[in-house]
Order: C-alpha cells, then sequence, then structure tokens
C-alpha cells in the first residue's frame, strides 16, 4: 500500500498555500462523499451544510470529531516516542484534512478563517495568517508564535506542551459546535449563532497553526505534508481502499 514515504512531492502547487489546501480538500471530498454514501453514512449531501439544519449539523459535528480523533492518534504517537516531535506530524496533516474539509462544509472559504483587523483577535489571527512577504495566507509567524516556548520550563516535558496546546485548539472548536442546537433529542428548532460560530472557527485555525509551529512545522513543511496525505489518500480512493 502506498505511504506518505512513497509520494513525490517535487510538483507542489503554486500560489497561495491555503487557497491550494483547500482547493485539494474539495477534490478529495467529492471522491469520498460517494464512498460515504454507499455505505449509508452520509448525514448530509450539501456542500456546504444548511448551518440551521439538524442533518447538517450532525455532519460538522461528525467533521470534528474525526479532526479531534487524529489529534488525538498524534498524541498517542508521540507519548510512545518522547520528546521526538517528529512521531504524530503525519497525523497532525491527517488532522488538517478534517479541518479544510469541516470548513468548507460550514460554508466558510480559504480566506475567511483570517478575521478583518480590527476586530476582536482581528489583528492578532491575520499577523498570524498573512505576514509572509508573498502574501500567502498559510504563514506560521515566527514573532507570534516561537518554537519552544514552553519547552524546558521547568518540570513541564514536551508531551504535556503539546497536550496543553491541542486542548487549546479542541476548545473553540467544541465551542463552534455548541453553537448547533439541533440535536437529535431536541425537538425545538434553534437558530444557529453565525457570528460566533465563525469566531470560533477562525480561533480553531489560529490555535491550530500554533499547535503545528510548536509540533516542528514550518508553513513549507506542513503544506508538502498535506498533500502528501492527499495523494495518497486518492491512491487509497482509486485502490478502493
Amino acid at each position: 500500500m502506498v505511504n506518505i514515504k512513497d509520494v513525490d512531492r517535487s510538483d507542489l502547487p503554486a500560489g497561495d498555500r491555503l487557497k491550494n489546501i483547500f482547493d485539494r480538500q474539495r477534490e478529495l471530498m467529492a471522491k469520498y462523499h460517494h464512498i460515504e454514501k454507499a455505505n449509508n453514512l452520509l448525514l448530509s449531501e450539501d456542500v456546504p451544510v444548511d448551518l440551521d439544519d439538524k442533518y447538517g449539523q450532525a455532519r460538522l459535528k461528525d467533521f470534528a470529531w474525526r479532526f479531534t480523533e487524529e489529534l488525538g492518534e498524534a498524541l498517542d504517537a508521540l507519548l510512545k516516542h518522547a520528546d521526538e516531535p517528529a512521531h504524530g506530524m503525519e497525523e497532525v496533516a491527517d488532522a488538517l484534512h478534517f479541518l479544510a474539509e469541516f470548513t468548507i462544509l460550514a460554508g466558510i472559504p480559504w480566506d475567511g478563517v483570517i478575521p478583518p483587523t480590527g476586530t476582536s483577535d482581528g489583528d492578532g489571527l491575520t499577523k498570524l495568517f498573512s505576514l509572509s512577504g508573498d502574501g500567502d495566507a498559510l504563514y506560521l509567524n515566527y514573532e507570534i508564535w516561537k518554537p519552544g516556548e514552553f519547552f524546558g520550563q521547568k518540570g513541564i516535558t514536551y508531551y504535556e506542551v503539546i497536550s496543553m496546546l491541542v486542548g487549546q485548539v479542541i476548545a473553540p472548536l467544541a465551542m463552534a459546535c455548541n453553537c448547533l442546537k439541533n440535536k437529535p433529542w431536541k425537538q425545538t428548532h434553534m437558530p444557529t449563532d453565525y457570528k460566533h460560530f465563525r469566531h470560533y472557527i477562525q480561533v480553531t485555525w489560529w490555535e491550530f497553526i500554533r499547535l503545528a509551529r510548536e509540533w516542528g512545522f514550518t508553513e513549507e513543511s506542513l503544506y508538502e505534508m498535506y498533500f502528501g496525505k492527499a495523494d495518497v489518500n486518492a491512491f487509497r480512493q482509486r485502490s478502493n481502499y
């Protein structure tokens, strides 16, 4: 079976990396939707989903869990190889696939994860995403978040730092999902708080990139590993894995 080590990533697409990730994820999800439908597990065929619809909300929460589970798998790999950040990085790239797809399903475009300046958290988030010289949105700002900022403090292990940052990623995602109130056991319809939902998704992206930076990624290596796993996933689709 093909794995990421077998993939040639010398032909990465040029242009804005974050936009390219969203474009590639759209290609992958189109084929995966047919597979999930055949397995009778596709809760909603809408792209994006209706944020006020219980089936659309259930699909988003499913993807939030897929993203969380990949981070758990990454943590497990790191725990088994203490203080070696290379372990678990492939699963972080897998998590990025699910976060991108969650965002697409939520109807937020690639540049919609970057809040405008002058808004709550806007200045910091915009700097985090778009301070590269070519305006590339996928930019892990060295000045805002430096690797090893916590690691090495007395009594704090590398694994504990990463675990803390994983929690900081999951917290705003959980709060975003909490804006989706039409749960399976509810009989009354409740509208979605779109403003807070979008804000929490933006913060989730902020925290995810901070996590990736601390794990040892640069914007280039995260981009390369994302596309490597995308090619692996495309092979799995073709081979009925």
